[in-house]
């Protein structure tokens, strides 16, 4: 899952060849919900990305694509 945060613009999650989700990678990752019942994993960035903002942290999600982008934007906000 590391790879469609990263690479994809768009996503359709299928399950039993039926669409249960489409939209941008954000936006299938940030139902942690859903992704549990249907087992996708979240990018550990994005899951630590989380984390920080539920600590205080005003880091930009939209901008987390892998470990670099995420130490970006820490750097980007620690400023």
């Amino acid at each position: 899952m590391n790879y469609v945060l990263k690479y994809a613009d768009y996503a359709i999650v299928l399950k039993d060849g039926k669409i249960i989700d489409k939209g941008t990678p954000l936006d299938i990752f940030s139902d942690k919900k859903k992704c549990t019942e249907n087992d996708i994993d979240i990018p550990n960035c994005l899951n630590f990305a989380n984390n920080l903002i539920e600590k205080g942290l005003k880091i930009d999600k939209t901008k987390v694509k892998d470990s670099q982008t995420l130490v970006d934007e820490i750097v980007r906000v620690m400023k």
